[in-house]
């Protein structure tokens, strides 16, 4: 697997798409891959501690791939326009790991990258995850919700199937959250 080197931009920065293409660097590629993989059992855990949340799944997908997914919201926090979030993303294959993280606010923060176990490492630096810019009209992710209701051609990162898809894996989560076992996805 090669990975281009993406154009160092914001996802659809409009002064430099042509016909109106979108580009999401990084997290869209993560996203393509784990789009075509098929839930299977889904168990999910969670902690209320009344202060912070702590949530895990494991989701196991019908190629026999699993999909560890966790979420916590305990990084300290000072304000909004000052504490991030933490965002990592990696994929683990037989030919090696991807990863994309970094810090949401910061895009000197993080890099995509692909490290192989034949050596053949690629690194992208930037994490573009959401233009947090106070300058402009807000963040691409707004604009191009606000483009498609005016019916305008905007990039279609996800589709209706891999929302269904994204909406049921989320069902199971809950489901077996509440259950205490493996669920299936719907």
């Amino acid at each position: 697997m090669a990975l281009r080197q993406p154009r160092e931009r914001w996802m659809g920065d409009a002064e430099r798409d042509h016909a109106g293409e979108r580009l999401w660097v990084g997290l869209g590629f993560i996203w393509s891959l784990a789009s075509h993989l098929r839930a299977s059992p889904v168990i999910w855990a969670t902690l209320l501690s009344l202060a912070d949340i702590f949530d895990s799944a494991v989701v196991r997908c019908t190629n026999g791939a699993t999909i560890s997914v966790q979420g916590v919201a305990a990084l300290p926090f000072k304000s909004y326009t000052e504490s991030t979030k933490q965002i990592d993303n990696k994929i683990f294959g037989t030919e090696g790991m991807l990863t994309y993280s970094g810090e949401d606010m910061h895009p000197d923060s993080g890099a995509l990258i692909l490290k192989r176990h034949d050596g053949k490492d690629q690194r992208f630096e930037g994490f573009y995850f959401e233009n947090y810019s106070a300058d402009g009209y807000g963040p691409e992710s707004l604009k191009a919700f606000i483009d498609s209701c005016l019916g305008k051609p905007v990039f279609n990162g996800a589709d209706a199937i891999v929302g269904l898809k994204a909406v049921q894996t989320i069902d199971a989560m809950y489901r077996s959250a509440k259950s205490g076992q493996p669920e299936s996805v719907v």
